[in-house]
């Protein structure tokens, strides 16, 4: 685990705190990371046809990017597929399977607050939906891959996933 950037993580939804990222792939250059734990609960709310243009990621890459990381560290992201920050595809989960398996993903306990506004106890996630599938929604439930099972517009977890370089 390594930390990086900071993100609301209390029950109240005041506090700053580091968050802790899952090293996925590293080599001499960069790091492939998403965060340990579900970090909020929010809807993916496709706009367009386009399924990796959503607000989830729009959010991502302004909203969070903006809150979540100083300008230093703003410096070291690599943009992957287009984004700086992300959702992982369908591929990457398939790819990484075996790392984050390993890992029980758990809420923080501002994310845990979020999702019992909807009624969820259960810790999914969002990926990043493939182009085909814009009406619906890819989420990792119980450390298992299921696609299609949750409208875009119903609240998930959210693991964000970064590129960072390493020198």
């Amino acid at each position: 685990m390594e930390t990086f950037g900071r993100y609301i993580q209390d029950e109240s939804g005041e506090i700053l705190s580091e968050l802790s990222w899952l090293v996925l792939c590293e080599n001499e250059y960069s790091k492939l990371m998403i965060t340990e734990k579900v970090i909020d609960y929010l809807p993916l709310k496709n706009n367009d046809s386009d399924a990796y243009n959503c607000d989830l990621q729009e959010w991502l890459n302004t909203t969070f990017f903006n809150l979540s990381f100083t300008d230093d560290e703003k410096d070291m992201f690599k943009t992957y597929n287009g984004k700086k920050v992300f959702l992982l595809s369908i591929e990457d989960y398939e790819i990484y399977y075996d790392i984050l398996s390993d890992q029980k993903t758990e809420f923080t306990d501002f994310a845990k607050t979020s999702a019992a506004k909807s009624n969820k106890t259960k810790c999914e996630w969002w990926l990043k939906p493939n182009d085909a599938e814009i009406e619906y929604g890819c989420i990792v439930k119980e450390n298992c891959l299921w696609n299609l099972t949750e409208n875009i517009n119903e609240c998930c977890g959210v693991r964000p996933a970064v590129l960072v370089t390493t020198y």
